[in-house]
């Protein structure tokens, strides 16, 4: 317990020199909010995912859009067998790449009320990076999780649960994704704070067989916090339930279970124009299965059971009612993630106030 005690000791330091100083200068805002994003990890990609928004309010009539790039490596083997004669039978979970387009628009109803709506076309295919992936562990002596027993270059996805959730593919597809549709509105503002509440909903026009959706509409609550003791740190927090709808519907063969959705993350804004930000994503499984985890640290846990804790490093770029942003998505301590994800984004707000 001692380290949060100094972490709390110098967060109230710092508020409380910031509340000194602000008497006499004015700090700017140069908080960029969270990594904004999808979670692509496949049993969770196909549920709805917080996609990390700040907290703090806007101007009444603000529209924005963005249209956004993923480019994912996923893989994971779930067993390998040596046969009678020296070969090796691996099981596949997951050998794939995948290049997701994403485009959505939000718009401020009131200051503190916003309304959004995010599109998705999700493509899978074999790929072209695994020889340079595979040589990069090579390289450095990492673990290369079977890689050197299965071939390059293709597509293998077979995800087996015990929720009847259909997860297999072994040919390239590329199709439509679901809508996800969410409000947000900030009830409680001060100069170095803002608390909101999400409500969501994801309207299922993915598909499971092409594993672009579940099939079935989700809906989802959650809180979010933006808080800034100084003007060039921001933290995040934010906590949420996702609730897929064949949860609660007994006819209905698919039987995933609710995510919690958790985010804490903190960003360096020395200037206007640039933000480093580090990111935590916390998310419990929607399935379940019987396959132990292949590390020892795991021994014996079920690998779908695992909670996901994917870490974010990113930057984000912003320009008048422009922003551009870049970061790199891991999970590293459970291994319940995407090998890598990376995301460029794009997004603009046009005041509408103004031009009318």
């Amino acid at each position: 317990m001692r380290p949060f005690k100094y972490i709390f000791i110098f967060l109230i330091f710092l508020l409380t020199i910031n509340n000194i100083f602000s008497k006499k200068m004015k700090y700017p805002n140069y908080s960029k909010g969270p990594l904004y994003g999808k979670n692509l990890y496949i049993p969770f990609l196909i549920y709805y995912n917080f996609p990390s928004l700040s907290a703090q309010s806007g101007k009444k009539y603000d529209f924005n859009y963005h249209i956004s790039l993923y480019y994912t490596n996923d893989f994971h083997l779930e067993g390998l067998h040596t046969k009678n004669n020296g070969d090796v039978d691996a099981n596949f979970g997951r050998d794939y790449e995948s290049l997701v387009t994403e485009s959505g628009i939000s718009f401020y109803v009131l200051k503190n009320i916003q309304l959004g709506i995010d599109f998705r076309l999700i493509s899978y295919y074999g790929g072209f990076l695994d020889n340079v992936v595979q040589n990069f562990h090579y390289a450095f002596d990492l673990p290369n999780a079977g890689r050197n027993y299965v071939d390059q270059n293709q597509i293998e996805i077979d995800i087996e649960n015990n929720n009847n959730v259909i997860l297999s593919l072994d040919h390239a597809t590329v199709s439509f994704g679901d809508i996800d549709t969410w409000i947000k509105y900030t009830f409680f503002e001060k100069k170095w704070i803002s608390l909101a509440m999400l409500g969501a909903f994801k309207i299922p026009t993915g598909n499971l067989s092409q594993i672009s959706g579940s099939g079935y509409p989700d809906f989802a609550f959650g809180v979010l916090t933006d808080f800034k003791p100084v003007w060039i740190l921001s933290f995040y927090l934010q906590a949420g339930v996702v609730f897929p709808l064949d949860f609660f519907i007994q006819s209905i063969p698919s039987n995933p279970y609710p995510m919690f959705n958790g985010l804490a993350g903190i960003e360096l804004n020395p200037a206007k124009i640039f933000s480093l930000i580090v990111q935590f994503n916390f998310k419990s499984s929607p399935l379940r299965s019987n396959y132990s985890h292949w590390s020892s640290f795991y021994k014996g846990a079920d690998y779908l059971s695992l909670p996901q804790i994917n870490l974010l490093v990113g930057f984000v770029f912003k320009y008048k009612n422009f922003r551009w942003q870049i970061y790199f998505e891991e999970d590293s301590f459970t291994n319940a993630g995407t090998d890598f994800t990376i995301n460029l984004s794009f997004s603009h707000t046009l005041h509408l106030r103004n031009i009318y």
